[in-house]
């Protein structure tokens, strides 16, 4: 698969924002600009730059914003995109099961920013024999971390260290028949907990760059470093 014409990628751009408003109040989420670029077309320039086989937009809040945005973009832009309604995750996946016959599936959260090399992340996940894999990446504390010892003397101090926890940023591949056994779940928790028990979910670790944008410091921070 090293064109990835054989992965359906499905962007997760439903929900309603709130911990963006007011900026969200008119537009959804995904559209939200970071240096005069919605947030979702960062996801979107990266996929097309890896030739994935189609990409579909799972919407829902202000669904008919995201389908103007992307039908007045240029032909390589051009991207399917389905108002899922105000349900959860697994319910906005499970509408497009029969819009999927591809023998992989890549989700992806619509509001991260990353630089994932995608055909490392297939190579990983074809390389081992797991139905789904999840990429994580290693968080930063927003502190300086003490250490001391019985005696209470701080014998080591680091200024805002990476910590020993990996977070969920999304890129997650499916197998096709994994991806189907998401009818048998109520939620997109309860999915990813059983493949945690089945021993069916690998991590692929990203140490490069991530943003996730839930809130305006965070908004400010990727537009921050995403001018460098």
């Amino acid at each position: 698969m090293s064109d990835l014409r054989d992965l359906t990628c499905l962007i997760l751009a439903g929900g309603k924002g709130k911990r963006l408003r007011p900026l969200t109040l008119e537009i959804p989420k995904p559209l939200v600009k970071i240096n005069d670029k919605a947030i979702i077309d960062y996801s979107v320039e990266q996929l097309l730059n890896f030739n994935v086989g189609e990409i579909i937009v799972l919407s829902g809040y202000l669904s008919h914003k995201i389908e103007s945005h992307f039908e007045n973009k240029e032909q390589k832009y051009q991207v399917k995109v389905m108002d899922t309604g105000d349900v959860d995750i697994i319910e906005r996946i499970k509408s497009v099961f029969n819009e999927v016959r591809t023998k992989y599936v890549l989700i992806l959260y619509g509001d991260t920013i990353s630089d994932v090399d995608l055909s490392k992340l297939v190579g990983f996940h074809l390389n081992h024999n797991r139905g789904a894999t999840l990429t994580t990446w290693q968080i930063k504390s927003n502190f300086g971390v003490i250490t001391t010892d019985k005696d209470m003397l701080v014998i080591d101090y680091k200024e805002k260290p990476k910590l020993d926890i990996w977070i969920n940023i999304g890129y997650i591949i499916l197998n096709s028949e994994i991806f189907k056994s998401m009818n048998d779940f109520d939620t997109f928790q309860s999915f990813l907990e059983n493949l945690v028990e089945t021993k069916n979910l690998l991590s692929y670790k990203h140490s490069g760059m991530h943003y996730t944008v839930n809130n305006v410091v965070e908004l400010k921070e990727a537009e921050e470093s995403l001018k460098k």
